[in-house]
């Protein structure tokens, strides 16, 4: 399949799907997720079984695939339909779609930030570069942290992984740090993407230094991602 219908397939679902709100509830762990939520990852889930034959899909909304770690090959999907569900569904912004595709000699991985039309994928993130940004992103896990930074002015929660991927990425911040408990959705994609970025970024994953994202993986992790040289 050809990237480039790949990407525009995945973005019109996307695109549709958030068209069509109508619900907010909270999960087992008192996360929200909207029909929203579900229904793009349904579609998304059709669209790749019907591609991608014998593909190991890994999502959020469909717990049964959820696992305490991950043996992975070199045929599986990850996939985040609405990442910031309560931006999404409060304030309509603020919010993205994380999708990462492996299967045999095909690696592609896609951001998506519906409301502005933005996306940084394997086929668009060489056009981007730092813009020497000193602002530090920060999950909700890292409050604590965050009270202990001398320059609390640049620091940033936004509350969506993807879209804390996103700035950065793009080169509007200068680091993001998720201190415990980042599951794969939250993660795989945004570290895929830095990798093959050649933006020169840090990555510490799990308090490791890599520069290649590992198969087998925890459902839970830590990470800090940083321009190098700035730590």
């Amino acid at each position: 399949m050809e990237l480039e219908k790949l990407e525009n397939d995945l973005i019109d679902i996307i695109s549709n799907g958030i068209k069509k709100i109508e619900s907010l509830e909270l999960k087992n762990d008192n996360s929200a997720v909207t029909n929203c939520d579900i229904q793009i990852e349904k579609e998304i889930i059709s669209y790749l079984r019907f591609n991608f034959s014998d593909i190991e899909i890994i999502s959020e909304e469909n717990t049964q695939n959820h696992k305490e770690a991950y043996f992975l090959k070199n045929r599986f999907a990850v996939v985040d339909p609405i990442d910031g569900t309560e931006n999404f569904y409060f304030i309509n912004n603020i919010f993205g779609s994380a999708i990462s595709i492996v299967y045999d000699n095909i690696k592609y991985h896609l951001i998506y930030i519906p409301n502005q039309n933005i996306k940084i994928s394997t086929l668009t993130i060489d056009s981007f570069k730092s813009r020497g940004s000193k602002i530090k992103l920060f999950s909700t896990s890292c409050l604590n942290k965050i009270n202990q930074e001398i320059d609390k002015q640049s620091c940033r929660v936004f509350g969506s992984s993807t879209y804390m991927f996103y700035s950065l990425l793009s080169g509007n911040a200068n680091s993001y740090e998720y201190c415990s408990g980042a599951k794969i959705w939250d993660y795989y994609t945004g570290i895929s993407l830095a990798l093959n970025s050649g933006l020169g970024f840090e990555i510490n994953f799990d308090g490791e230094n890599i520069n290649k994202i590992p198969l087998n993986l925890k459902h839970r992790i830590n990470f800090k991602i940083a321009y190098n040289g700035n730590k």
